[in-house]
């Protein structure tokens, strides 16, 4: 339903008021000719793009493997947090993807300057809004176990709390490197965001996780102290790759 009503409103372009200020664009259900020069540049964009997602979701796999070894409980645990954890990602995506569209916007304008100006603007706004949303979570720990049927005082609810306190403390963290992955999808530069997500992944976050949860006995809340560990790094070399400007010349 929801590919038809985008069909629709494409069909129907500048007449139906949305396409004006893109010299009305409109969607024809005829088959073209494959434009190759565009169909590589796509591939070169969204291919790494996809790349980046299978890693993310490896390194999710990998943690919830890990989980599984140290304690069959933690994995639920984990299971409770993430999804909590999957209300703070609207907001931050949004934001991450209206700064990928403003960032292409102004780079293709030639407006380099204007383009920084949404960087930034992404960033405070992912920082204060994830920001507010870790605290909330760790203010909020026992309400929202409740929705799982959970007590506080259970094991399983004890597990579930230090997740969730990893988490909350991760946000702010995590709402800067949301916001500068849309600004490295925004330029195109998708090669760098996969490169620093393999950087965190493989050689930080996975090695953190066994150091942390195994060899240094902190079992589950060890694995779990990965994900600051790895975002603080992938943030660290985003904002380098930020300052040094060269994602504005893409």
């Amino acid at each position: 339903v929801g590919t038809a009503l985008l069909v629709v409103l494409l069909r129907r372009g500048a007449a139906g008021g949305g396409w004006d200020s893109v010299g009305g664009l409109r969607l024809s259900l005829r088959p073209g000719p494959l434009d190759r020069p565009l169909a590589r540049d796509l591939f070169a964009v969204g291919g790494p793009a996809a790349l980046d997602r299978v890693v993310v979701h490896v390194g999710f796999l990998a943690v919830v493997g890990m989980l599984g070894h140290l304690e069959a409980l933690s994995v639920a645990a984990h299971g409770i947090g993430l999804r909590i954890q999957s209300l703070a990602f609207v907001p931050g995506s949004c934001i991450s993807m209206a700064a990928a569209a403003l960032v292409g916007q102004e780079l293709g304008a030639a407006r380099p300057d204007g383009a920084r100006a949404a960087v930034k603007a992404a960033v405070w706004g992912c920082l204060g809004v994830m920001t507010v949303l870790g605290l909330g979570f760790i203010a909020g720990t026992g309400p929202m176990l409740s929705l799982f049927d959970v007590t506080p005082e259970s094991d399983l609810g004890i597990r579930t709390t230090e997740w969730i306190r990893v988490l909350g403390f991760t946000m702010p963290l995590f709402g800067i490197h949301i916001a500068l992955v849309g600004m490295l999808q925004g330029a195109g530069d998708t090669r760098t965001s996969l490169t620093i997500n393999l950087i965190g992944t493989l050689l930080i976050q996975f090695p953190a996780g066994l150091i942390l949860g195994f060899w240094m006995g902190m079992g589950p809340l060890g694995v779990w102290l990965s994900f600051p560990v790895a975002y603080l790094l992938r943030t660290a070399l985003e904002a380098i790759v930020y300052w040094r400007g060269t994602w504005a010349r893409v």
